[in-house]
C-alpha cells in the first residue's frame, strides 16, 4: 500500500509496461491526479477508482481481463488531508467523522453524473411522470412529452444542473397555454455606468413563430418542481420558467440564489473573479438573487429521514399529488 502521494506518483510515472493502473481505496482528487497526470504523459491508458472488490466486479461487468490491470492500494495522508472533520451526535454519542470533500469546480459535474446514474425518465405509480434536468435534451423533447402527455402529474427534479437549456423549446412549447412573461432582467446601460434598465422576457408557445399566441394542446397535468440548495443558476432560471406555467408547484428547500449570467472581472496581476452581470426578477419585480426561487411547499430533511436514506422532498411531492393539495389550478 502506498501511503505517500509522491511515492505513488513516482511509481506510476516510472511504470514502463503500459499496464492500466487502478487505484483502490482512493476516492479523492489528490489520488486521482497522480494517475491523470500519468495518463496525460502516456504512461498509463486508463483509470478506475474504488474499493478493490468493486473494481474487480466492474471489470467483470465490462468483460475486461483483470490481468491487464494493476490494482494499486493507496490510502495516504494526502487523501486524509482532503477530508473535513465533522463532529456529530449519533444515538446519543458524540463522535468525529472525516468526510471526503470535492472541489467547488467539480461539485456540479458530480451531482450531474450521480443523477444520470440513478434517475431515468420514467412513469411512477398512478399516472405520474418523473424526469430530471439532466435527462432533458432538445433532441429528445418531443419524445419526452409523448411519454408524459396523458399523465395526471409530472415531477421535474431540478436538484441538479440542467444538461441543456430547456426554457423555450421545452417549457414554452409544451407547458404554456399562451405566450406570457416569465422574467425581468436588470441590464447595465452602457452609456451610463451604474444605471440599469429592465428587459422583460417571455415564454413563447411557439419559439419558431413568436406570432402564435396560444397553444390549446399544452400539458394540462400538474407540474411539481423539486429544488434544494444544489439548484443553482440555470436550474433556478428553469424553475422560474416552470412557475410561469398554470399548474406548477415548487417543493423543497431554499435554492442557491445565484441566478443570472456570469461576468468575468480580470484584475492587475492576473487575478480574476466572477460576478452576476444581470439582475433576475420575477415578472412582479420580486428579486431572486441571494434569495432563491419561491418555494410553495417547504420541506426540510429530518434526522430519521436522513438515517433511513429517504428522499423526503420527493415523498412530499407524491403526497400533494395524491391529496390534491397546493394545486394552483385557479391560475388557468
Amino acid at each position: 500500500m502506498f501511503t505517500n502521494f509522491k511515492e505513488l506518483e513516482a511509481y506510476v510515472l516510472s511504470h514502463k509496461n503500459k499496464k492500466r493502473i487502478v487505484l483502490a481505496n482512493a476516492h479523492d482528487e489528490p489520488a486521482l491526479s497522480a494517475v491523470v497526470n500519468a495518463h496525460r504523459r502516456g504512461v498509463v491508458d486508463g483509470t478506475l477508482l474504488g474499493k478493490k472488490d468493486e473494481i474487480l466486479a466492474l471489470l467483470q461487468e465490462m468483460n475486461e481481463d483483470p490481468a491487464e490491470y494493476e490494482i494499486v492500494d493507496f490510502d495516504g495522508p494526502e487523501l486524509d488531508a482532503a477530508k473535513a472533520a465533522v463532529e456529530l451526535v449519533r444515538d446519543g454519542r458524540r463522535m468525529t467523522e472525516r468526510i471526503a470533500t470535492r472541489s467547488v469546480m467539480n461539485w456540479s459535474p458530480y451531482i450531474t453524473e450521480r443523477m444520470l446514474d440513478t434517475a431515468n425518465i420514467r412513469l411512477l405509480a398512478d399516472g405520474i411522470g418523473y424526469m430530471t434536468g439532466v435527462n432533458y435534451t432538445k433532441a429528445d423533447g418531443a419524445r419526452i412529452m409523448e411519454k408524459f402527455r396523458d399523465t395526471k402529474a409530472l415531477i421535474v427534479d431540478l436538484r441538479c444542473y440542467p444538461r441543456e437549456f430547456m426554457i423555450f423549446d421545452f417549457i414554452g412549447r409544451y407547458f404554456m397555454p399562451r405566450t406570457s412573461p416569465h422574467v425581468i432582467w436588470l441590464a447595465p446601460t452602457g452609456a451610463l455606468p451604474g444605471v440599469f434598465h429592465e428587459l422583460q422576457d417571455s415564454l413563447f408557445v411557439n419559439p419558431d413563430n413568436p406570432a402564435v399566441a396560444e397553444n390549446p394542446d399544452y400539458y394540462k397535468g400538474r407540474v411539481i418542481v423539486l429544488v434544494d440548495s444544489s439548484t443553482q443558476s440555470q436550474a433556478e432560471y428553469t424553475a422560474m420558467a416552470f412557475q410561469a406555467t398554470p399548474r406548477c408547484t415548487v417543493v423543497g428547500t431554499q435554492t442557491a440564489g445565484a441566478d443570472g449570467n456570469i461576468s468575468a472581472l480580470v484584475m492587475p496581476g492576473g487575478d480574476f473573479g466572477y460576478f452576476s452581470g444581470l439582475g433576475v426578477l420575477y415578472p412582479d419585480g420580486t428579486n431572486t438573487q441571494r434569495a432563491g426561487v419561491r418555494i410553495d411547499v417547504p420541506v426540510y430533511a429530518t434526522v430519521p429521514g436522513l438515517q433511513a436514506g429517504r428522499d423526503e422532498i420527493l415523498e412530499k411531492a407524491l403526497e400533494i399529488i395524491a391529496t390534491g393539495a397546493y394545486d394552483p389550478a385557479a391560475k388557468i
